[in-house]
């Protein structure tokens, strides 16, 4: 019922109160311009922003990069009063706090819509006395530029002059408290200047369309978040995929396989499904008709463990991804993490709960690698399937054909 409950008031309820929201504004609005919503930031590993940006025109983000731009688990992460790498934070700025950011708010909009950078930041992010860094004109020039690499079709800044609300005080601005110029003002404006010289190439929605998806559904995050931890492994493993290929230089979509007109090989050639507890056979049977239209379909672990309502499925596996990867569940086991680590694991409750940490070797087409096992390891009987990563003598991974 939880979960139910959940889906309902972030898929219908609030989607309601939104549409009745933009019709109001738009049945007031002689000019009949166009209606958009803003948002702190996207929902990682939830389709909730494909459902918002359904519910008027368009849908946008806040993006302050330098405002937390690592996750807990992050090697980036700096905990226990440790300093944070240079290097290390910046490449999460431009990662974390900008491309994944607009790569997703860029993909649950419809096909042609703008992509709006609702609150850019311009200055230091101040939280009470709290100062963080104040960018510089190289920080500025990495982020715009970067956003414009994602897709985005306008960038307006938070705030021109020093903020002046307590919690925020005299941050974020692309000026100073007094003054009437800076380097990051003066950076910002150059860019945007060149950047408005060209509207018919970076003012529409004009990227091509990517050749990689990464598959998320609603019901998941609502099954995910509704269990201890979960939520946290599938954001995690969400970004862990854009970030593999963002290092690549692979352009992505994340793409919503709860929306049939999305799962088409037409527009993709793969489809990544990160951390799959959670899934109805509706929507498996549709990643069917992808690799049977000639795509390629790359799943983790466990698929379809629990229906879209949270309840466990006898086999501990979807019978539709049975038949998809050509294998069969036999057994889950915990696994602890690499060098004594204590991220994301939980305490065991008593001995003999985890395995200790170990690497998957590959076989076959993967002879000659291997594969750090993290949180834990599903082993499987093939049955169509070929073994490709193996957990001693058990099948870790397969691939069928």
């Amino acid at each position: 019922q939880d979960v139910d409950w959940r889906y309902f008031m972030e898929h219908i309820q609030i989607a309601e109160i939104l549409r009745s929201r933009s019709s109001v504004i738009r049945n007031a609005d002689p000019f009949h311009r166009p209606v958009f919503a803003h948002k702190g930031g996207p929902s990682i590993g939830s389709s909730v922003d494909w459902t918002y940006a359904r519910c008027q025109d368009f849908l946008g983000t806040s993006c302050y990069p330098a405002w937390s731009p690592t996750r807990e688990w992050d090697d980036a992460h700096a905990t226990d009063g440790k300093e944070f790498d240079r290097v290390e934070s910046l490449g999460a700025e431009i990662w974390s706090g900008v491309a994944l950011v607009f790569d997703y708010i860029r993909s649950c909009n419809p096909d042609g819509n703008p992509v709006w950078a609702a609150e850019f930041q311009g200055g230091p992010v101040s939280t009470g006395l709290h100062w963080g860094r104040t960018p510089s004109a190289f920080d500025i020039r990495r982020w715009m530029l970067t956003a414009v690499g994602c897709g985005v079709t306008a960038i307006s800044f938070w705030v021109t002059r020093a903020e002046i609300m307590a919690f925020e005080t005299n941050g974020f601005s692309l000026l100073d408290s007094v003054g009437d110029e800076t380097e990051r003002l003066s950076q910002a404006g150059k860019i945007g200047r060149a950047l408005a010289s060209y509207p018919d190439l970076f003012g529409v929605p004009n990227l091509s369309r990517p050749e990689v998806a990464i598959g998320i559904n609603g019901w998941k995050w609502a099954v995910c978040d509704e269990m201890e931890g979960a939520a946290e492994h599938l954001e995690y493993s969400t970004r862990g995929w854009h970030r593999l290929f963002w290092e690549a230089g692979v352009p992505v979509d994340f793409i919503d396989v709860d929306r049939p007109e999305e799962v088409d090989v037409e527009r993709y050639r793969l489809l990544i499904i990160p951390f799959p507890l959670s899934i109805s056979e509706s929507v498996v049977e549709r990643i069917k008709r992808f690799a049977h239209d000639g795509g390629t379909v790359v799943s983790e672990a466990p698929i379809g463990r629990l229906d879209e309502h949270a309840v466990a499925r006898r086999g501990e596996l979807s019978a539709a991804a049975t038949e998809l990867f050509g294998a069969r569940h036999n057994s889950l086991q915990m696994v602890r993490e690499p060098e004594g680590g204590k991220r994301w694991m939980p305490d065991e409750r008593g001995w003999g709960e985890y395995a200790d940490s170990l690497r998957l070797k590959g076989v076959g087409a993967l002879a000659g690698t291997s594969i750090q096992a993290h949180v834990y390891v599903e082993t499987l009987s093939c049955t169509t399937a070929s073994p490709i990563l193996r957990w001693g003598d058990r099948v870790a991974v397969c691939i069928n054909s």
